[in-house]
């Protein structure tokens, strides 16, 4: 039904929508390209459910953008060379298999990306001879019988149709096929059940006697139409009109897929309803091209118009939502899906660019539009000619002419119908029209019979076809041959491998292959033009009056001599004068007049054009050759034939190519020379193939002493060159190379042998070697710099060290402690040189760059894994002052990965948090570069792997039960040694074995143990799994033993919080949707439901230790049912809600709280991603009492109480300025007494202004009014006890939860049978310090103070108490933090937290990583911390972590909401949680800087007169860089005059500078000072998040500010004194623009120069994925590639011989096997990255070339 009427009809329903996201998708068939046309299948692997769309890379798509279809940018390769475009079209209806089979129904779980995902094929050409003439039957809505359908038939044949459109799926769906079975989201749909959903949906739009018809009943009306002349259409509307496909969705998946709750119209950003229609659509496209049909009509029209009825309707609302670059894409996939089974698309007009929206995606413009409706008031689509302008083909459906049933005023009548002009468009003109459809709509199915209608319609039909001509006379003309050319001859000499270039013109003989007489001697290479002829250009647009031109009289038109543009067609413009109608103008087609709508007068004026006529331009041809060998042949091409004699070069006389030796900046001496001249006469080096350079210079070489070996070969520009100047490291700066040649007369260079780039005369030629050190006995490492060893020798405080060591699979890491003499490394940390040393603004302090370390495997040993850890993650601590003195330090930093071979390898190191900023997986085990700060050390850690060699021991872990091996790893021994005949289980079995003891090669001794937890890389699922060693076995006379046990299917998860956790199939390893049935059993401490596929545990009780609840279940892969244990494990703090204590009778039954709703978040045990008692789903929105409830009380000696195992307890209460007074006492399993405390928890004041504003709280909730984090690990018993106050008023106990600690016991607790070693290493011994403890300063400050100055007072006054440093300050801006006051904060103010008002900050310094407990006391507060983003806090106590170094916290709320910090937890090495270390190693002492960036932070000025002063402008218009000004305090005395700083300033724009009070100097003042703008050079991406701005040095300056614009307005970055930034933390693709400023410093204050407003921009990239090999083996090839920092996953491509590239498909791995390549078929695979970013997936460039195999 079309919008006229459903505005007057529609009924809206609001259905309620289920917000879920099924995504499901095939990547289907693969085109053969292997030449055969045979249909192959393409292997999609598990990890293809990566959201990515697939841009088709030979036409080079956009590298950096969201790639929808049709909206495809240039895209130029990492190799500057694009994908050839003369292939044919990967996709087209010709190809060997149909893009869509009837299998494509079958979908896989993708996102909604990849359901729109397509690629390039192109639908059937249009005759152009042809006019398409349609009669279009409504039997959607109603059923039609095959005799009145056949009756229809006859009468468009009759009147002159040449097809009839059968609407068969419109509301309705009336035509149902044999098989309607589906695959959706891979589960499976029978046929009976489609069919019955469908049918079910036909009947509740309007039920027929007969609904639908048969498969076999249209093969007849198919069959028929043929006999008749006729071609049938078939539409089936979608995503609109689809009442019962709508119907058959949502009941048959679950799923509401309405849009909004239309009753007809799919969700098209819903991946479950798109999956469903794609599907089922997908069905009816392969049935009706099977049956030839040439077209396909998807309809595509009226979107959700029966709930949107006014304005825009449905298409303005998708606008509006910014959801329409979904119906885009949506529309653009059915079009790929139609033209990959050889139809061609149709769709009505009304939605594509409706309302002439453009930017939202590119229609495909091979769908034929039938253009119904120009639109009314607020429904605007777009007009014909504007789509006419976008490419697309019209057939004029005008819907003034339609026959609707049930509708007496929109029935077209014979007399009407014979009127139609099918050029004659709804609001244009269209010359080119394809033709016309009459339609018949049923919008009112019950208003007649079936032979109503077609009786009612013969008339206008037969009326309507005989109004069109037959066809639409457009002719074509064959090109005119080439002219016949006089034979000609060409005669010349070419040296080998020199070409040469020859033209021909008047032919072109591309194509042709040319006569060589012996093609041994030269190659010859044709192409050419093709000649054009003399063409008429219409140009010169004049708008002119009416009134003068050239005009007939009387009515009659005359020739004006100019032309008319009617859709970009030009005709001659008539126009005729008379007294009554004025003007009238038209224009000549066919020799037609016609006329141009509307009346003119003289002075109206029109656009005309004027003609002009282009020369023809001749074919030509050129021809190039290249000699291969000496002699003379002849080659003929067209009419002309040359005689080329090729020659030899003298190679003796060529000049040799100098190469030199260099470690960095020091000269490497080999075969006693530092350098050595390659000669054009060497092996191979004269070849097309050239000579591989490690084969022409030294392998190895020394330097210093050391030794040197050969790393690679670069060659080095003019501006770049290596020196042995201090720092100058030129290793990276110029273009590496793999082969050398002289070819063509010149030297040149390659990095694959095939791409070649010429040296230039001015070039150096380096061979870069590496130091090779033994530094492990097990692994050489070569490092790109040169080091000292020993690191005694070397006397300078400027030093960083490097320490090795191994870890060998069994644990075992060696060595242990450092120094190690005579393989500890120093390196120079001088900060004059400024290459490789450098200054971190934040630590303030120089760090030096390390280039690279690269391990050396040997014959024994393998490296999998590299960690690095730092001395301290405080880049304060030291490990000397000198290197020589450096010995007896620890490595107590984070130990992080920065390389592994594959992924399964990480083991404990899985965690992101884990993972090195500089993380790589795959490719050679080297760390790319490494970074030290001055005075510490940095250790290299080796994960090995001994390989299997014949002297090698081999150790096995196998499943008892399965038999399956799922670890093993190998020993190096000397030759004879086997494993001892006594070993044996130990007793207990978990620990080393007997006699497991074995002398490696390395004379290190490497003990076999039973204990999986041991194993550094075996997987969590293992060694946290329940298992026992139930035997071993010694096999092979001793050399392999096996380990055998048996496991549990038990599955481990932790709970912080005591709220429910949701466990989900895939959690416990069940594919979704195939769990059928189960049944649960209950733990000790909680219940458990199962439930649609999902399993809830509750907890009931205070855990006391892990519980365990049993899932039996059955799934469609398993004949019976399975048990699974699943083990909860209470993390290191748990918080409870009130509702799990016990209260006696004097608290009402219905005031004791609740446990709390809402599921806390889900994280396994193995796979640790959060921290434990952080930031949990379950208290995100807690903005006042914990779960909004708690148990509340007002009688004396009412009590609460709880028991819990552990070290220590929190107890909260929400406190009120009423609150009453509590006795707490803790008692231990003997009711002995550990602990009292009377607590008075009322908020009120102190004694000064330091507690003055808690008078103002009315509730502070959440308090921890008790905390005790050191008892004795045990049971321990809780009772909360209200007692009676001297103070009237007193309101009674809000008791509000609490937190227990450490409830497994200490990993040093043998006893224990669940250790707390269980624990993620980063979560283990935490132990815990109060900050409040810590503040030993408070400083009151005042908005006119400079923050230099009262960071400057505060050291003065600390320090003058005695204090021998600062851990801790808290600054406040409104007068409360005094010296006087700081004891009545200590003695009045919060006991357990730290209060931060509006506007306060604290600062303190962290020797190492920790977590922060942070909270909201009166409401939610927002906030900002060191390190990370901030936000706003709750008022549940949660941890946050931190880095360690200086962590300032900021109160940034506007209003009254107080911020309370609680604990630190950090984490020791080792220790017993209930015993914990001293804090005191936990803090460092705070620096003078730290405590000016917390005032900075607060608002203040950077300093006084002495210091750096800003000058602030004001710029305008737009936009501007906003600084603080600058309002120094002046003492009084000695006087002071305010001087101001008046820079010169360019007249436009206008910018105002603010003058800067400073005291009057004694001497004479300077002169302003003068800066000129900084000339903005380049910014250019180094990583994907990250871009470095360059530009030229300012004269005089002594630094840069660097801006980015943000929102419209510049932002400061930060300061350098360089004149380059690197700015990181960006978004992938997202554009962004800088400027910069330069700065001095003068006696008057900081002079800033004036800035380019418009600023450089530049954009983060994702780098070429580097493709590391291919490999054929019987099961297909594997092709593999190195990880590409930042993606998020890759698409693969390949191409069969010289093909065209074809996408495989989307993986997150680095690697793919295609299981479908054909023997004897060269192929050709290439990989590019992509990232999901908020502007959609932003793509990587590629390799052209990729890498191939036969």
């Amino acid at each position: 039904m079309k919008s006229k009427i459903k505005r007057i009809l529609s009924i809206v329903m609001t259905v309620s929508m289920l917000s879920t996201m099924v995504p499901l998708t095939t990547y289907g068939a693969d085109f053969s390209d292997d030449g055969t046309g045979a249909q192959s299948t393409v292997e999609v692997p598990a990890q293809n459910d990566v959201s990515a769309e697939e841009p088709d890379l030979n036409d080079g798509s956009a590298q950096t953008s969201d790639i929808s279809a049709g909206d495809q940018d240039a895209l130029s390769s990492g190799d500057e060379d694009p994908f050839s475009t003369d292939e044919d079209d990967t996709f087209s209806a010709g190809d060997e298999v149909d893009t869509f089979s009837d299998d494509a129904a079958s979908a896989t779980s993708v996102s909604l990306d990849s359901l729109y995902t397509t690629n390039e094929n192109h639908a059937p050409e249009l005759d152009p001879n042809k006019l398409y003439k349609i009669v279009f039957l409504d039997c959607g809505r109603k059923y039609f019988s095959v005799d009145s359908i056949k009756k229809i038939i006859d009468n468009a044949a009759a009147a002159g149709f040449n097809y009839v459109e059968l609407g068969i799926g419109n509301d309705g769906l009336r035509f149902l096929l044999n098989d309607m079975s589906l695959t959706v989201d891979g589960k499976e749909y029978n046929s009976e059940q489609v069919s019955t959903a469908i049918h079910t949906g036909n009947e509740a739009y309007y039920n027929s006697d007969k609904d639908e018809l048969t498969e076999s009943e249209m093969d007849t009306i198919i069959t028929y139409a043929k006999e008749k002349g006729l071609g049938i259409i078939p539409l089936l509307n979608t995503p609109g009109h689809m009442d019962a496909i709508l119907s058959a969705a949502s009941s048959l998946t679950g799923m509401n897929c309405s849009y909004n709750g239309s009753k007809r119209t799919i969700d098209v950003t819903n991946a479950t309803a798109v999956a469903f229609t794609q599907a089922l659509v997908q069905k009816y496209i392969t049935y009706f091209s099977s049956k030839k049909c040439q077209f396909f009509n998807m309809g595509a029209d009226e979107y959700a118009n029966d709930i949107y009825t006014s304005g825009s309707m449905g298409f303005g609302n998708l606008q509006d939502s910014n959801k329409y670059s979904y119906y885009v894409k949506y529309v653009n996939k059915m079009a790929y899906m139609i033209k990959g089974a050889g139809m061609r698309p149709m769709a009505f007009n009304d939605g594509i660019y409706f309302n002439n929206n453009t930017t939202s995606g590119t229609f495909d413009d091979d769908i034929v539009i039938c253009y119904w409706s120009n639109g009314w008031t607020g429904y605007t689509p777009m007009p014909a000619e504007n789509l006419i302008k976008k490419g697309f083909k019209l057939i004029n459906t005008h819907g003034d002419y339609y026959w609707v049933l049930g509708k007496s005023d929109w029935q077209c009548s014979a007399t009407k119908a014979s009127g139609f002009n099918y050029r004659n468009f709804q609001g244009n003109v269209v010359l080119n029209s394809l033709g016309g459809m009459f339609c018949i709509w049923c919008d009112y199915p019950g208003a007649g019979t079936e032979d109503d209608v077609v009786n009612a319609t013969a008339a206008t039909i037969d009326a309507f076809g005989k109004s069109m001509p037959v066809s639409n006379g457009t002719t074509t003309t064959a090109p005119t041959p080439a002219p016949d050319l006089a034979p000609t001859k060409d005669n010349f000499t070419i040296e080998i491998g020199s070409t040469a270039t020859r033209t021909i013109e008047g032919a072109n003989y591309s194509g042709q292959n040319p006569t060589i007489q012996d093609p041994s001697i030269v190659t010859v290479t044709v192409t050419g033009t093709d000649g054009s002829t003399a063409e008429e250009t219409y140009s010169n647009p004049t708008t002119i009056r009416v009134g003068k031109l050239k005009c007939g009289e009387n009515g009659n038109y005359e020739n004006t001599g100019y032309y008319y543009n009617v859709n970009n067609s030009y005709y001659p413009l008539y126009a005729a004068y008379s007294y009554w109608n004025g003007y009238t103008l038209a224009y000549l087609y066919n020799d037609n007049v016609m006329p141009i709508d509307g009346s003119y007068r003289y002075f109206d004026t029109i656009t005309v054009y004027s003609k002009s006529t282009t020369e023809a331009i001749p074919a030509s041809t050129t021809v190039t050759f290249k000699g291969l060998k000496t002699g003379t042949t002849t080659v003929t091409i067209g009419n002309t034939t040359y005689t080329i004699n090729v020659v030899v070069e003298d190679l003796s006389k060529v000049t040799p190519l100098t190469v030199e030796y260099w470690i960095t900046n020091r000269q490497v001496t080999a075969e006693n020379a530092t350098s050595k001249k390659i000669k054009a006469t060497d092996s191979n080096v004269y070849s097309e193939s050239g000579a591989k350079f490690s084969g022409l210079v030294p392998a190895t070489g020394t330097q210093s002493n050391n030794e040197m070996v050969l790393w690679k070969g670069t060659r080095l520009t003019d501006d770049k060159k290596q020196t042995d100047k201090s720092g100058v490291d030129r290793t990276k700066s110029g273009d590496d190379f793999t082969y050398i040649r002289y070819w063509n007369s010149k030297w040149s260079f390659s990095s694959d042998g095939k791409n070649w780039n010429d040296f230039n005369d001015t070039d150096q030629v380096v061979a870069y070697y590496l130091q090779q050190t033994h530094v492990t006995d097990e692994i050489t490492t070569d490092v790109v710099d040169w080091g000292v060893v020993p690191h005694t020798s070397y006397n300078s405080s400027d030093f960083v060290l490097v320490d090795y060591a191994v870890e060998y699979e069994n644990g075992l890491r060696t060595p242990d402690s450092f120094s190690v003499t005579g393989k500890t490394q120093a390196f120079h940390c001088d900060n004059k040189d400024n290459t490789s040393v450098h200054y971190d603004n934040s630590a303030k302090k120089y760090y030096r760059t390390i280039g690279m370390l690269k391990a050396e495997e040997n014959e024994n040993f393998e490296v999998y894994m590299i960690t690095l850890t730092p001395n301290s993650d405080n880049t304060a601590a030291k490990v000397a002052s000198n290197a020589n003195q450096a010995n007896n330090y620890s490595y107590n930093g984070t130990e992080k990965v920065v390389w592994v071979d594959k992924e399964e390898d990480l083991g404990d190191f899985s965690a992101e948090s884990t993972h090195h900023k500089d993380y790589k997986v795959g490719g050679e085990p080297i760390v790319d570069h490494l970074n030290i700060y001055n005075q510490q050390a940095m250790l290299v850690t080796y994960y090995i792997r001994t390989k299997k060699t014949p002297d090698a021991l081999s150790v096995h872990y196998i499943d008892d039960t399965t038999k399956a091996e799922f670890y093993s790893y190998n020993i190096a021994v000397n030759k004879g040694t086997v494993f001892n005949e006594g070993i044996a289980l130990n007793d207990p079995w978990k620990q080393a074995l007997k006699n497991g003891e074995v002398i490696n090669i390395k004379d290190k001794t490497q003990t076999v143990s039973a204990d999986l937890a041991t194993m550094p890389s075996i997987s969590g699922k293992y060694r946290n799994a329940e298992y026992e060693c139930v035997k071993i076995e010694r096999l092979d006379k001793g050399k392999t033993l096996n380990l055998y046990y048996k496991f549990n299917k038990s599955h481990s998860f932790v709970i912080d919080y005591g709220r429910p956790l949701e466990i989900k199939a895939t959690d416990i390893g069940i594919e979704t949707g195939t769990w059928t049935s189960s049944s649960t059993t209950d733990g000790k401490f909680g219940t458990a439901k199962a439930e649609n596929g999902v399993l809830t545990y509750t907890p009931t009780k205070i855990l006391t230790e892990p519980d365990s609840i049993t899932l039996t279940l059955k799934t469609n892969d398993e004949e019976e049912q399975v048990t699974h244990i699943i083990n909860i494990y209470p993390a290191t703090t748990v918080y409870y809600e009130e509702g799990f204590a016990s209260f006696n009778n004097k608290y009402p039954k219905n005031s004791r709280g609740s446990k709390g709703t809402g599921n806390q978040t889900t994280e396994k045990l193995e796979d640790h991603t959060g921290n434990y008692g952080g930031s949990d789903l379950a208290y995100t929105t807690n903005a006042t009492k914990s779960s909004g409830d708690a148990a509340e009380v007002n009688e004396y000696g009412a009590e609460a109480s709880f028991s819990f195992k552990g070290t220590g307890v929190d107890i909260y209460l929400n406190c009120t300025q009423t609150t009453s007074p509590v006795f707490v006492t803790i008692k231990d399993d003997s009711n002995n007494l550990e602990k009292y405390f009377s607590v008075d928890p009322k908020i009120g004041a102190g004694t000064s202004n330091a507690t003055g504003k808690q008078s103002e709280l009315e509730n502070a909730y959440s308090t921890p009014i008790v905390s005790v984090t050191n008892l004795s690990y045990g049971t321990h018993n809780v009772y909360i006890t209200q007692i009676k106050s001297s103070e009237s008023g007193r309101t009674g106990l809000s008791f509000d939860g609490f937190r227990v600690y450490n409830t497994l016991a200490p990993s040093s607790d043998s006893s224990s049978e669940v250790p707390s070693n269980k624990y993620p290493a980063e979560e283990r011994n935490p132990q815990y310090v109060e900050l409040r403890d810590k503040v030993l300063a408070s400083v009151n400050t005042n908005t006119s103070d400079y923050a230099t100055d009262i960071a400057k007072k505060t050291f003065q006054q600390v320090y003058a108490t005695g204090a021998n440093n600062i851990n801790a300050v808290m600054f406040s801006s409104s007068n409360r933090y005094t010296s006087a006051t700081l004891q009545d904060l200590l003695d009045n103010g919060p006991k357990n937290e730290v209060y931060l008002y509006a506007g306060d900050t604290i600062t303190f310094d962290l020797n190492q990583n920790a977590q922060i407990g942070l909270k909201g006391v009166n409401g939610t507060v927002s906030y900002t911390m060191t390190g990370t983003e901030g936000g706003t806090l709750q008022t549940t106590d949660m941890f946050y972590k931190v880095s360690a170094g200086e962590i300032t916290i900021q109160n940034t709320d506007t209003g009254n909401a107080v911020l309370s910090i609680t604990k630190i937890k950090y984490f020791g090495n080792s220790g017993n949680p209930g015993n914990p270390a001293s804090p005191t190693s936990l803090f460092g002492e705070i620096s003078e800087q730290a405590l000016t960036a917390a005032l900075l932070s607060m608002g203040y000025a950077a300093g006084s007169a002495s210091t750096e002063t800003p000058v602030i402008p004001t710029v305008s218009p737009e936009p501007s860089i906003t600084e603080t000004p600058v309002t120094p305090t002046v003492s009084p005395e000695p006087s002071v005059t305010e001087t101001p700083v008046t820079p010169t300033v360019s007249p436009e724009p206008s910018v105002t500078e603010t003058p800067i009070a400073t005291p009057t100097p004694t001497k004479e003042p300077e002169k302003p000072v003068k800066l000129s703008t900084p000339k903005l050079k380049k910014v250019v991406s180094v990583s994907y998040d990250s871009v470095k701005v360059t530009w030229d040095k300012v004269k005089g300056a002594d630094g840069y500010r660097v801006y980015m614009k943000e929102h419209g307005k510049w932002k400061s970055l930060g300061k350098v004194s360089s004149n380059s930034y690197t700015c990181k933390g960006l978004e992938t693709g997202k554009k962004y623009t800088f400027t910069v400023r330069a700065y001095k410093k003068a006696n008057t204050g900081t002079v800033l120069s004036a800035y380019n407003k418009k600023g450089i921009s530049g954009t983060p990239k994702l780098s070429t994925p580097e493709l590391k090999s291919v490999k054929r083996s019987a099961s297909g090839v594997t092709f593999r590639w190195k990880k590409t920092a930042g993606a998020t996953g890759y698409i693969v491509y390949r191409k069969a011989n010289n093909g065209s590239w074809r996408a495989l498909c989307a993986t997150n791995n680095v690697s793919y096997k295609d299981t479908v390549a054909k023997k004897g078929v060269k192929y050709t695979y290439t990989v590019r990255a992509y990232r999901k970013t908020s502007i959609g997936n932003v793509y990587s460039s590629y390799n052209a070339k990729g890498i191939s195999v036969k």
